[in-house]
């Protein structure tokens, strides 16, 4: 170790209370199991144990008196004085961090714990405590390489999941427009040909009934996959929202369903809530239109929106009495293409629950429903007092 030191040593100490420092350390001390030196008050060194000699690399004999901070860096030499000053006036420990210049090699980073050693309540030593920093700081460098290593995966990761999901959006587009010209020309030749045949027997007309029927139904998929790819696409937007009046714009967007029907919708006082209104309007018009679907065989149909309130959340409802359905299934209800009831006896791409769901997640929202057979069915919307937008 390079224990040079540029600055001059000052004189030997002659104080009364250098004087009366014991010639040899304490066995205590000696036999310490950390790195330990005994200095003056001003900074001199009288003692040191066997681990002090060799984390320092100084002979068994060090010359007495010499300043400890000769055995520093110079950039540490101010901080040591200023922390010794401090361990001779307050008998609390000093702590800091220094450099020792090595021989050959790289500083030790040592941290350095001072205490001062007192007589009848006066200082007369300060012993300093050395630790060796230097596996710690390579553990914490090699944490930090680690860190930034990982942190680069990921991103890396997450581009290549943006790349993947903007393939697989235009994958699907495409797919959707070249289905859905066939579909549509299909619907239309069906209808012309059957207008051709004019007033033909019942039993010709009804072979086209099956092909007008399912190009719908394809049609209808075609629609929902698109409103579903449009979902994931939301950019979130929070504004307040008044649930009441959303409600009555929705109704009015639903107007065709409820041609020549006896159907009652009532709802409860509803708040304004901090929200996204596209993402509300998708998700209660979902709600809405299959509580009108379900409800086609009952006279007449009653709608009711249910508000409920907790400390974190809306509960927003929306009860019908229409078929319902059995509990044992309501796992299934939010899934892709997942069907309670039959295609024939209610259209539909089974679609439409998923979409909700995942435009729900995105604001930290909760959707289930409940239900039995034959009375009824209620699908609630969980929404939080304050959505997190969840990327």
């Amino acid at each position: 170790m390079d224990h040079h030191d540029t600055t001059p040593e000052p004189a030997p100490d002659t104080t009364p209370e250098s004087a009366a420092l014991p010639e040899q350390a304490p066995p205590l001390f000696l036999d310490a199991p950390v790195a330990a030196l005994l200095l003056t008050l001003d900074g001199r060194i009288t003692a040191m144990n066997s681990l002090a000699h060799g984390l320092l690399g100084l002979p068994a004999e060090p010359p007495q008196r010499r300043a400890f901070t000769a055995l520093l860096a110079p950039r540490s030499r101010a901080a040591f004085r200023s922390a010794l000053d401090r361990a001779v006036l307050d008998p609390g420990r000093q702590s800091l961090e220094a450099r020792m210049p090595v021989h050959s090699g790289p500083d030790l980073e040592v941290g350095l714990d001072l205490a001062a050693v007192r007589l009848h309540g006066e200082p007369v030593q300060v012993q300093v405590v050395v630790t060796d920093l230097t596996p710690f700081k390579q553990a914490h460098q090699t944490l930090l390489d680690s860190q930034e290593a990982y942190a680069g995966q990921l991103q890396s990761s997450g581009e290549r999941s943006r790349a993947l999901n903007e393939e697989l959006e235009q994958v699907v587009g495409a797919v959707l427009q070249e289905l859905y010209l066939p579909a549509s020309r299909v619907m239309a030749a069906t209808g012309q040909l059957r207008q051709a045949l004019g007033p033909a027997a019942d039993d010709v007309q009804a072979h086209f009934l099956p092909i007008e029927l399912a190009s719908q139904q394809q049609l209808a998929i075609i629609q929902s996959v698109e409103r579903y790819m449009k979902a994931r696409r939301l950019r979130p937007r929070l504004r307040p929202v008044a649930l009441g009046g959303l409600i009555d714009e929705i109704l009015v967007t639903l107007k065709p369903l409820l041609a020549d029907r006896d159907v009652q919708v009532t709802q409860d006082a509803l708040p304004v809530v901090l929200g996204d209104r596209q993402a509300l309007t998708l998700i209660l018009e979902e709600y809405l239109s299959n509580a009108l679907k379900f409800t086609r065989s009952r006279t007449p149909a009653r709608l009711h929106v249910l508000l409920r309130e907790t400390d974190t959340e809306y509960l927003i409802g929306v009860e019908d009495n229409g078929v319902g359905f059995s509990m044992r299934h309501r796992a299934r209800l939010f899934r892709l293409f997942q069907r309670l009831h039959a295609a024939s006896d209610y259209e539909g791409s089974a679609l439409g629950l998923a979409t909700v769901q995942r435009v729900a997640a995105a604001y930290g929202a909760r959707v289930w429903g409940e239900g039995r057979v034959d009375q009824g069915a209620t699908f609630w919307l969980a929404w939080p007092r304050e959505p997190r937008i969840r990327k």
